[in-house]
């Protein structure tokens, strides 16, 4: 995996409060105000999810140092030393055996320390003479002085006088040449500096703008932006860096738009840097949390065209998708802020309406000549459209506002449009799946000339069919009727009683969904699964219960279920190995599970499936048992995967979506164990938030029990102390009920039984 990737993982989690503690964080809004390293003043800041740390204080200072410098610095530690400490300050787990490519990491940290020089030299250039001109077309434009430094502008001068600064900076010319700050016509016929930041703000390059006039531009055959050579455009959205963790993106063209709106406190706002927007940007926008995108390009035709295809794309998705309309006489957001004020562009933002609406009424616009009543032929041809949109719509309810609002507009009866889009869709979905027959056809054709690798073509198999299944699928909206509701309400499976009575006061464990019993470890988690897994099996005569484990095997966890059903204290595998028959307590158990494993109700599965082998042994069991109690899985984070993830957990995050998904198709309760991370240190520290390591599983779960042994904890009793130990079982979600309730168990160390509490009891 590379530096790069580890350590956007890294900076995405880290809390900069604690990483900087010894500066005297506070929370400012978007920004962290610290002491400065340098002149010991409250006048320096950190933004929120940013990687440097500057000093406001004008003329004194000018203090400026990245997060990773100061700590590697502070702590005295090697670049390695440095990636661990980042790490572990985040809670990240470095994936095992990744080490830092010390010269690959000198190289871009050159690259990146050059490049901020020369921002430096920019900055200053634009108040000397040379800089004049572009200083005067900002202020016309409405930036102040104070604007300028808050977004770091600068001028570009001439390559030559670059080089003379860089090399006395120390810098060599290769690396100044390989910087790309060569680009041709930087410094000539470009000269405004916009520094572009990835979405942690570490500097990428420069976008430099030309101040010439239309016609001057022209004639110099060049367009009016330039990137220098080296710098990704459309990873990201511009201005991402300053807008991380909004669920809501306002999407304009122009860099300054973006720049702009963001200096008069608008929240959210990114450019695309063109009309168009790249599946790229809108990819690495929702892997960092957007949900809903609005679109504000400008007022122009191309404006327009850029709108109808980042829509497209954004439903692709199974997004949403607003456009704001800009006013008659404004062509780009920047424009309004300038002439009305903030307020109006706010005032735009908030009428925004659904992508389909204005999608619809484009289509109108497109196939309707001067009079208001549509001929046949320009009906048919919308209707036509119509259906082609309805294609790339992957969100059922998209399809259902397209149909609604189409049957409005062109006031067709919904009952004569409906059957139109349903047997089209059918048709496509048809065509789509004989595709997918003949590609899997043709790939298990090459497979079988190579050789027949039977693992390759049961993969092949599953994930192909599945998808192919998926592209079969119509999607169609249908009310919910009262007769179907009251029918599932009497269908619906009750949830399984626990066997702990304060607990099942509280909660049951919710049938066709995932339920997560979480804890540090060593605090009793797979002891409580086992418990939960022994008490179902004894209540539930009818049912079978499955226990899959990752971690210990089928002889050891039989051996605790035994010692379990005893609640003997005693050496049971030396009662077993000197064919010991005399204890009551002991023979009784071992009665027991011989029962509950001999009449198939009893399941112990110690084998280490990828998750895709875990849910098809999961699908097999549940079509030839139709009495399943539920599964139990001992854990998530050991469970694999096959593929190649960027992280561990987008690895978890498709587990936990497979899990959810047997679940939900096999209608079945599944009980999962799943490890808190390093943030857990005390009861009150229980928390949804100490799962996220595990993909998305505190999402995709119904119920979330969170465990905590204070006495291991505290170390009050040993591992081979038999003295009851108290567990916290604490309520993190409850879908079906309450949560944040807790209720204290018993657990007998040395036999692993956990009891109700007596003090509650």
């Amino acid at each position: 995996m590379e530096i790069k990737q580890i350590l956007e993982e890294i900076y995405l989690r880290l809390n900069r409060e604690e990483a900087l503690r010894d500066l005297e964080p506070t929370l400012k809004g978007d920004y962290i105000e610290l002491v400065c390293p340098s002149c010991k003043k409250r006048r320096a800041f950190i933004y929120k999810n940013g990687i440097t740390i500057k000093c406001n204080r004008t003329n004194d200072c000018g203090y400026k140092q990245s997060l990773w410098d100061y700590i590697q610095g502070t702590k005295k530690l090697d670049n390695q030393g440095t990636l661990r400490e980042l790490a572990k300050l985040s809670g990240y787990n470095l994936p095992e055996g990744d080490t830092l490519n010390e010269a690959k990491y000198i190289e871009e940290k050159t690259r990146e320390d050059l490049l901020e020089k020369a921002l430096s030299l920019f900055k200053s250039k634009l108040y000397d003479k040379d800089g004049a001109q572009v200083l005067e077309y900002l202020k016309k434009r409405g930036y102040s002085e104070q604007d300028i430094t808050d977004i770091d502008l600068g001028f570009i001068p001439p390559p030559a006088e670059i080089i003379k600064y860089l090399k006395a900076q120390g810098y060599k010319e290769e690396a100044i040449r390989g910087s790309g700050l060569l680009t041709s016509g930087f410094g000539e016929t470009h000269s405004l500096a916009i520094p572009s930041r990835d979405f942690i703000g570490k500097l990428q390059g420069f976008i430099v703008r030309s101040i010439l006039t239309e016609e001057e531009l022209k004639k110099t055959e060049k367009p009016k932006y330039l990137y220098n050579a080296g710098l990704k455009r459309g990873d990201y959205f511009f201005n991402i860096d300053r807008n991380l963790r909004d669920k809501s993106i306002i999407i304009v063209e122009g860099y300054l738009d973006a720049l702009l709106g963001t200096l008069r406190g608008l929240e959210g706002i990114v450019s695309a840097g063109a009309n168009v927007i790249t599946e790229n940007q809108l990819n690495n926008a929702i892997k960092y949390g957007a949900t809903s995108f609005i679109l504000a390009l400008d007022n122009d035709k191309a404006g327009t065209e850029g709108t109808e295809r980042a829509l497209r794309l954004i439903q692709s998705k199974g997004l949403k998708g607003y456009v704001s309309q800009l006013p008659e006489g404004y062509k780009d957001p920047e424009e309004l802020i300038r002439a009305k004020g903030i307020d109006a562009l706010n005032d735009c933002l908030s009428k925004a309406e659904p992508g389909i609406k204005w999608q619809v009424k484009r289509l109108l616009s497109k196939h309707s000549k001067q009079s208001k009543q549509l001929t046949d032929i320009e009906r048919d041809a919308t209707i036509s459209e119509a259906l082609r949109l309805s294609e790339t719509l992957t969100d059922p309810l998209d399809s259902k506002d397209l149909i609604d609002t189409l049957s409005g507009t062109l006031e067709i009866p919904l009952n004569l449009l409906a059957p139109k889009f349903e047997d089209y869709q059918k048709q496509k979905a048809r065509e789509k799946q004989l595709r997918g027959y003949r590609e899997l056809q043709d790939k298990a054709n090459k497979l079988l000339t190579d050789g027949g690798d039977l693992e390759k073509l049961d993969n092949l198999f599953r994930d192909y069919l599945q998808s192919i299944k998926e592209q079969g699928i119509v999607r169609q909206i249908q009310p919910y009727s009262l007769e179907a509701f009251i029918n599932d309400t009497k269908n619906k499976k009750p949830g399984l009683n626990t066997g702990y009575k304060e607990l099942d006061k509280l909660i049951t464990i919710p049938q066709e969904a995932i339920t997560i019993i979480a804890g540090r470890p060593s605090h009793g988690k797979t002891t409580l699964l086992l418990n939960l897994f022994l008490n179902m099996t004894g209540t539930y005569k009818d049912k079978r219960f499955f226990f899959f484990s990752y971690e210990e095997n089928t002889q050891k966890l039989a051996l605790k279920c035994i010692k379990i059903l005893s609640n003997k204290e005693i050496d049971l595998e030396l009662y077993i190995k000197n064919n010991n028959s005399k204890d009551k307590e002991i023979e009784g158990a071992k009665k027991r599970y011989s029962e509950y494993a001999s009449s198939g109700r009893l399941w112990i599965i110690y084998e280490p499936y990828y998750i895709g082998e875990l849910t098809d042994t999961i699908d097999f069991l549940s079509k030839r048992y139709s009495d399943i109690g539920a599964i139990f899985i001992d854990y998530i984070q050991k469970i694999k995967i096959k593929g190649s993830y960027s992280t561990r957990q987008l690895e978890l995050q498709k587990i936990s979506a497979e899990i959810l998904e047997t679940a939900n198709r096999d209608k079945l309760p599944i009980i999962l164990g799943a490890q808190f991370n390093r943030e857990v240190k005390t009861e009150k520290d229980l928390s949804l938030s100490a799962l996220r390591e595990a993909g998305d599983i505190e999402q995709d779960a119904n119920l979330v029990l969170g465990l905590f042994n204070k006495d291991f904890e505290d170390n009050t009793t040993s591992r081979d102390n038999p003295h009851t130990a108290k567990l916290t079982v604490k309520i993190l979600k409850n879908r079906d009920g309450q949560a944040n309730k807790e209720v204290t168990l018993e657990l007998k160390r040395a036999i692993q039984k956990i009891s109700d509490s007596t003090e509650e009891c």
